[in-house]
């Protein structure tokens, strides 16, 4: 996962997760105007999705497959640290976070959110 590729602002959606820092964020509008705006782009990072984040999104572990699924709506293939989703004709690969909420997205037409605990 460490080559995780460079964020491109054409593929964000608001509401989409993001690392700042060392924090989590969720992108909302006024974060699209200010991307623009000030350049602050490279101040947001792609989150690598990783098997941790599968579960924090709500994934489930298949007890027969080496897979993940979601309410049966969708399931993420895991082979040798490469995560993707399968359609008819080909295999989608997923690096990140928001590609996978993006993903989820397009497929059902809802959206796949995390909530932070609260302490």
């Amino acid at each position: 996962m460490e080559n995780i590729q460079q964020l491109n602002a054409a593929s964000l959606r608001i509401g989409n997760l993001l690392q700042v820092g060392n924090e989590i964020e969720k992108l909302e509008l006024v974060d699209f105007a200010d991307m623009y705006e000030n350049s602050t782009l490279i101040h947001y990072q792609p989150i690598p999705l990783t098997e941790e984040w599968l579960l924090k999104l709500g994934f489930t572990k298949s007890l027969i497959f080496n897979s993940y699924y979601i309410n049966s709506d969708i399931e993420i293939n895991i082979f040798d640290n490469i995560f993707w989703y399968d359609t008819k004709n080909d295999s989608i690969e997923i690096q990140s976070v928001h590609e996978l909420q993006n993903l989820f997205y397009a497929l059902t037409k809802r959206e796949l959110t995390y909530e932070r605990p609260t302490n």
